[in-house]
């Protein structure tokens, strides 16, 4: 606490008067975080000007933008190792730490409704959610990926031209989730072999 102190320009003292521990702290900065990337994202979302594709395209960049432009919150949300909602049940600390996973699923839940309006697939179906959850950690673990990379500069010291492939990597998954996307809106059209063959029975 101390040190956070020293960083912040203020006194130990002064910060226990809001926040009992470090943990309490932690959580609440990470609460902070979630609402503020869920409401740039909900933005993006509510785009009406917008196509579904587009939306999805500018939900992508303005998780890009909230990492770039939060370097602190992005850290402590998705880089950092600290303790998570399970470490906290029994502890004077649990309320608060259940309140901030479900701030933090706001943005996760966001992207699988978003998903799910550019696949047809049905959240209220438990297989489709499935799937749209699966699709959603994935593109989430591909943009962490090269995110972390432009961070840390690794980037960089790979390849100079960093910021060029960054924007590359996103346009590219953004594509590839574009091209699912329309796979699998295709297929709800598509009747399947089965299908063909109880139209053709007349069942």
């Amino acid at each position: 606490m101390r040190k956070i102190a020293a960083r912040l320009g203020t006194t130990t003292s002064l910060i226990y008067t809001h926040f009992a521990n470090k943990d309490e702290l932690n959580i609440n900065v990470r609460t902070r975080g979630a609402r503020i990337l869920y409401g740039k994202l909900l933005a993006a979302y509510n785009r009406s000007d917008l196509t579904v594709n587009e939306r999805s395209r500018a939900m992508t960049w303005a998780f890009v933008e909230f990492a770039l432009e939060n370097p602190a919150y992005y850290d402590l949300m998705y880089i950092l190792s600290t303790p998570k909602y399970t470490n906290y049940i029994g502890t004077k600390q649990q309320k608060a730490a259940a309140d901030e996973k479900r701030v933090a699923m706001q943005p996760h839940e966001l992207a699988i409704k978003m998903l799910a309006e550019m696949t047809g697939l049905s959240i209220t179906s438990a297989g489709d959610y499935k799937e749209l959850k699966y699709r959603v950690i994935q593109n989430w673990a591909n943009l962490h990926g090269i995110i972390s990379l432009y961070k840390s500069h690794i980037l960089y010291e790979t390849a100079t031209n960093d910021k060029e492939i960054l924007k590359r990597c996103i346009d590219d998954q953004i594509e590839r989730i574009r091209a699912y996307a329309e796979e699998r809106a295709m297929e709800k059209l598509v009747p399947s072999a089965g299908d063909k063959q109880k139209l053709s029975l007349g069942v």
